[in-house]
């Protein structure tokens, strides 16, 4: 019976940690994700991101 009571606490502690390990590491790898993304936008001349514009506004006719 309190090996039955432990494993059910183990799982309690378990899934919720999983879970939250889960959330920080897609965050992590969103922020990482938007940094490098963010980072060519100097990069940009004003000629090539009129045509990224153009290109993206064509695409939904």
């Amino acid at each position: 019976m309190k090996q039955r009571i432990k494993s059910r606490k183990k799982r309690v502690i378990i899934i919720p940690l999983s879970v939250v390990l889960c959330a920080a590491l897609m965050m992590t790898g969103l922020m990482i994700y938007g940094k490098t993304q963010m980072a060519k936008v100097p990069g940009l001349t004003f000629a090539s991101s009129i045509s990224c514009a153009w290109l993206y506004t064509r695409r939904r006719d």
